[in-house]
This record gives structure tokens, C-alpha cells and sequence, in this order.
């Protein structure tokens, strides 16, 4: 057996062991699904090196070897996610990019406020160059934009137990 497959062996069996009696009986349960929902956080205890994913129709995995979000505790899930190997401050900020970039609505909201904005700009600059006052929408709007991402990123953190 490789180092590596031995280190992956005990980080799943790490993980297990924090899961208590009423988590397991819900994973127990969940395993029951023939798929994951569209949109689920989940682990894949074959893959750990792949981190938190989330489910998609093209998603592949055997329920048997997958841990799902919405089976565990916020303070059970924190502490799983603290064994994963490599998890980094860097592979933290890029499961929340992904979470935004995969969640439809803030998508929509985001590329909108892209395309006014660039449009209100353009109109500022080009009708009234000495006075600018795009920056208030952008700003406001900005504000907005913001809100949406904290909302999405603490519901995928908070999922329903």
C-alpha cells in the first residue's frame, strides 16, 4: 500500500469517527437516494483530494461513498473540512468562488450588473465626460452584488439538517 493511499485511509476513517450516532443514521439514509439534488455540497470519501463539490446532472458519484452536507451538523461539517488534506486558506477562497460561479441566481444578477454598468459608464463618459456620476450606481448596485454573495455563500454553508 502507497503512503498516500494509506494517509487518504485514515483521513476517511478520521472523518467517520466525528460523525455521531444521529449523522451516520441520516447518511445511512440519504445513501437510500438513487442521486444527489442538483445544487447538494457533498464529500466523496473515494476522492477527498477533490474537496467539497456540488452536484450537478452530470454528476457521477456512487451514493455509497459520498457524504452529503445536509446529513451533518455545521459544527460536524466545519470540523471534517478542517481534516481534508490540503485544505488552505487559497482552497478555501476557491470553494466560495465556485459556490458563487455555480449558483445560477447570483450568475444572473452579477452579468447583469456587469452590462448596465458598462452601459452607464459608456453614457456618462460619452454625454457628460467633466461630471462623473456613474460611480453611484456602480457603488449602490455594488453594495447589492455583495449581499447576494453573502447570502449565497452562508446558505451553502447552512444547508438544512
Amino acid at each position: 500500500m502507497r503512503v498516500a493511499d494509506r494517509a487518504e485511509l485514515v483521513t476517511r476513517d478520521t472523518i467517520l469517527k466525528l460523525l455521531s450516532n444521529e449523522e451516520i443514521a441520516r447518511v445511512s439514509t440519504a445513501e437510500t437516494a438513487s442521486k444527489l439534488t442538483e445544487g447538494q455540497e457533498y464529500l466523496d470519501l473515494q476522492h477527498l483530494d477533490q474537496g467539497v463539490q456540488r452536484a450537478n446532472a452530470a454528476t457521477k458519484a456512487k451514493i455509497g461513498n459520498v457524504l452529503p452536507r445536509s446529513s451533518v451538523r455545521d459544527e460536524t461539517w466545519s470540523r471534517i473540512l478542517a481534516q481534508l488534506p490540503g485544505r488552505t486558506g487559497t482552497n478555501q477562497m476557491q470553494s466560495a468562488a465556485s459556490r458563487l460561479y455555480h449558483d445560477r441566481g447570483f450568475m444572473i444578477h452579477f452579468t447583469v450588473y456587469l452590462a448596465v454598468n458598462t452601459l452607464l459608464i459608456v453614457i456618462n463618459l460619452a454625454t457628460t465626460p467633466g461630471k462623473y456620476w456613474f460611480y453611484w450606481p456602480l457603488l449602490g448596485w455594488g453594495i447589492g452584488i455583495a449581499g447576494h454573495a453573502f447570502g449565497v455563500l452562508r446558505h451553502s454553508r447552512r444547508s438544512s439538517i
